[in-house]
């Protein structure tokens, strides 16, 4: 709190005035993080018709996210284990961000299904696995940021080379000869 002050230029106590609690802050910046990515979605996915085409344009709404907010991502999991407890708003607010997200990716492999643009596979299993994906890919670009934090002890580097092509051509072909 007391750094969120001095970067406002208020005293910290103001910051108090405005939320009751360092978790009362941190949910008020995931409802609004969620509120710009659901806006996001709207304007950039959701405007395509083709399955395909919403697939790669979330695909490069969420690479754009990950490089764009990597360093808010590892303090929302720092974050986490401090309101780690079941009436925290902050983690009801990160459920629903990746409910939502989980959902969405769901709901486009369900519809390329009905429309013959995506193979026949489980899509809970497939949204399950892309949204894992983006998780890491988020954590490896925060870690990659901040070379004190690295995953499994050592630095898990995000490549500028990992492009939103790069991504879109693994996720549609695999790694399949």
């Amino acid at each position: 709190m007391a750094d969120i002050a001095e970067a406002c230029g208020i005293a910290k106590a103001t910051m108090y005035e405005y939320f009751r609690s360092k978790e009362e802050l941190a949910a008020e910046w995931s409802r609004r993080f969620r509120r710009e990515y659901e806006e996001r979605v709207a304007r950039d996915v959701l405007v395509h018709d083709s399955p395909s085409e919403k697939m790669k344009a979330m695909i490069r709404l969420d690479l754009k996210q990950i490089r764009t907010f990597s360093g808010h991502f590892l303090t929302a999991f720092e974050a986490n284990a401090v309101f780690s407890n079941e009436e925290s708003s902050f983690l009801r607010e990160i459920s629903a961000i990746l409910t939502y997200h989980n959902e969405l990716i769901l709901s486009i492999i369900e519809e390329g299904q009905k429309r013959g643009e995506f193979r026949k596979i489980d899509p809970k299993f497939v949204a399950t696995m892309l949204a894992g994906a983006f998780l890491s890919l988020q954590r490896a670009a925060s870690d990659a940021k901040d070379s004190e934090k690295c995953v499994f002890g050592q630095l898990f580097s995000f490549p500028e080379e990992w492009s939103s092509d790069l991504v879109i051509d693994y996720i549609f072909h695999g790694i399949a000869c």
